[in-house]
C-alpha cells in the first residue's frame, strides 16, 4: 500500500481505527503529520471521527496512538496471566485436543485418553525408544496398519482441519 501512495495510486487512507493502522505512535504520527501531508495524502480514522482534510479529531491523535500503544500492552499482558493462571491451575491451554486424548463427554474443558489413538501413540513412542526416526516410524506405523491421525477423527465422527490424504487412511 504504501508503494502505491508514493505512486500517487491512492490518494485517501481510511482505517476503521487508529489502532488498526499501527501500534507504535512514532511511526504512526510520522506517517501522519510529516510523510501523509507532503505527499498530499487524506487520512480517516472512523472510529477517531478523525480526518485530516476537514483538519477534525487529529488533536487527540497522538494521544489515542500512544493508548493504543498501552492498551495492547496490557491486553496482552493480561491474556499471558491468564493462560499462565489456567496452566498454573492443571486446565487445559490448547485449543486443539492432542492426538491420543478427546473431551471429556461430562467436562468438555477436560480431556480424556482416547485409548484406540493412545494405542498409536504408545506405539510411536515405543519405535522412537528403539531408535527408530520420523521416516522409519512412519513407514512401520504403515506397514503395521496404523490409521494416521486424520483419518481416525474423521472415522470416529470428530471434526478435523486436515485435509483426506489421496494416499490413504494408513499413511503417514
Amino acid at each position: 500500500m504504501q508503494r502505491m501512495i508514493e505512486n500517487g495510486e491512492i490518494g485517501v487512507v481510511i482505517v476503521k481505527d487508529l489502532s488498526r493502522f499501527g501500534r507504535n505512535y512514532l511511526d504512526v504520527g510520522e506517517y501522519l503529520e510529516i510523510k501523509y501531508p507532503t505527499l498530499g495524502i487524506r487520512f480517516i480514522a472512523i472510529q477517531e471521527n478523525a480526518d485530516t482534510l476537514k483538519n477534525t479529531g487529529t488533536e487527540m491523535m497522538p494521544f489515542n496512538n500512544i493508548f493504543n500503544k498501552w492498551y495492547a500492552a496490557q491486553t496482552s499482558k493480561k491474556i499471558r496471566a491468564v493462560w499462565k493462571s489456567k496452566a498454573d491451575k492443571g486446565e487445559r491451554v490448547a485449543s486443539a485436543v492432542p492426538f491420543g486424548y478427546k473431551k471429556s463427554e461430562d467436562n468438555p474443558k477436560q480431556w480424556i485418553v482416547d485409548e484406540p489413538a493412545a494405542k498409536t501413540v504408545r506405539r510411536i513412542f515405543e519405535l522412537c525408544i528403539e531408535g527408530l526416526g520420523p521416516t522409519k516410524i512412519a513407514r512401520r506405523l504403515e506397514a503395521d496398519g496404523f490409521m494416521n491421525p486424520t483419518s481416525y477423527q474423521l472415522s470416529v465422527g470428530r471434526k478435523t482441519t486436515n485435509t483426506f490424504s489421496e494416499r490413504g487412511n494408513y499413511a503417514w
